[in-house]
């Protein structure tokens, strides 16, 4: 019987799944199964522990990014802000672009 989907666990019981998995040196299925939680589930917390403790384990959902605003330069004028805006339009959709591996199709911004 599988956990139903959308469902939150406290950083305590996810520090407990791991800790079987990593202390006890057992295997992620057969944890999965004692603690009635999907094997990809756990998986993917003992990943995230493993890259940045317990840190990464912390559910950021509804809570602010924590990277500061972007600001523009201060005191620009609406030409000056507008050339600003579309330059980091243009920067932006060439990123997405080349993220996308669409590198060359893309317009050339050179």
């Amino acid at each position: 019987m599988h956990p139903p989907h959308h469902r939150t666990y406290t950083l305590a019981f996810k520090l407990q799944v791991i800790r079987a998995c990593l202390d006890d040196h057992q295997a992620v299925r057969a944890v999965a199964r004692q603690f009635a939680v999907d094997h990809s589930l756990v998986r993917y917390w003992v990943r995230r522990y493993d890259g940045g403790g317990e840190s990464a384990l912390q559910d950021r959902r509804g809570h602010p990014d924590p990277r500061p605003p972007r600001r523009l330069p201060q005191a620009l004028t609406l030409a000056e802000e507008n050339a600003w805006l579309k330059a980091e339009n243009a920067y932006l959709k060439k990123l997405w672009t080349r993220e996308r591996g669409d590198g060359d199709r893309g317009t050339d911004t050179r």
